[in-house]
């Protein structure tokens, strides 16, 4: 009787024993599972959207250009004069603000669509000064300007790639007609009839009077005038009864983004006056404000304003 009690405790107990048993070697099956499956594990990398991926590139380009040479007096130093200062004659600063506000990534599209232009038009006509100014004298040309010059067209390419997607362009609307003619007007003005003055003509030449915007030592009403006839033609589109509100809508970004470009190449050749203590002319004074004129006139629409529109939407 006792050695039959012993067996059925014997056998009760054994259920019991074995389960610690099967739970170590459960334990040990799911630690190989794991470090198994850990082994197999990649890392990937998040690149960014191509558009992304060139503002990002040509802004970083933009800021790298300021730090530079813009005109070289000697082969020893380096740089002689950075495109942060006066070498620059002001649009080196502008470009590598806007660079920074690029990298940032906060602009609205249509914003940076148009500071992007505007850098790429102020650094290609500050390249064709100095290329006609380099000679024989030991001064020459740099390479922060052909560096600014390609950092922000590949800005602008990566910006004009992102505004081929109608869901990320911002809904704008031209809100004030009459100040943004006016403005658009006194800009076209001032590119032809106006004296202007630039951080190289009057700092390097010392020309005076002070040439006029079309003058091949400044060049830059050239821009300036090619934009501010294209606002007046957008803006007499506008009153086309066959516009559609996504065309409406389209033409007042690309006056707004033609504005914009208008107040860097006033402000960059502003910059550059005061820069190289220079005189002001007044052609880039009333370009700017007209410029600003032109942009103030630009707003959301209501449905834009009622609705919110979302970040990817509004910023690059």
């Amino acid at each position: 009787m006792n050695d039959q009690v012993d067996s059925d405790r014997e056998e009760q107990d054994s259920p019991e024993e074995s389960a610690p048993q099967e739970g170590m070697a459960g334990e040990g099956a799911s630690s190989e599972t794991g470090s198994a499956a850990g082994s197999k594990r990649q890392v990937t990398l998040a690149v960014p959207p191509i558009d992304r991926l060139l503002v990002l590139l040509g802004a970083a380009a933009m800021v790298l250009s300021g730090l530079l040479s813009w005109i070289e007096v000697g082969p020893d130093a380096f740089p002689n004069f950075a495109g942060i200062g006066a070498g620059g004659g002001g649009v080196g600063l502008v470009v590598v603000l806007i660079g920074l506000a690029l990298l940032s990534g906060r602009p609205a599209l249509d914003t940076a669509n148009g500071v992007a232009l505007g850098a790429f038009l102020a650094s290609l006509v500050v390249v064709i000064t100095l290329v006609d100014e380099v000679d024989a004298d030991g001064v020459g040309m740099g390479a922060g300007a052909w560096v600014a010059m390609v950092g922000s067209l590949v800005a602008l390419a990566g910006v004009a790639f992102g505004t081929m997607d109608p869901s990320r362009r911002p809904s704008r609307r031209v809100t004030h007609k009459a100040p943004a003619t006016l403005g658009a007007a006194l800009a076209v003005i001032a590119s032809f009839w106006l004296d202007w003055s630039s951080g190289f003509s009057s700092g390097m030449v010392g020309s005076f009077p002070l040439p006029g915007g079309l003058d091949s030592d400044v060049a830059t009403g050239y821009p300036v005038l090619i934009l501010g006839v294209l606002i007046l033609l957008l803006l007499l589109g506008l009153l086309s009864p066959t516009a559609s509100a996504a065309m409406q809508a389209r033409m007042a970004m690309n006056i707004r983004m033609a504005g914009i470009a208008m107040v860097v190449l006033a402000a960059g050749d502003i910059a550059g006056t005061l820069m190289t203590s220079s005189l002001t002319g007044s052609g880039p004074v009333l370009t700017l404000v007209g410029a600003l004129m032109v942009t103030r006139s630009v707003g959301s629409t209501p449905e834009a304003e009622a609705g919110g529109e979302t970040a990817d939407a509004a910023a690059i």
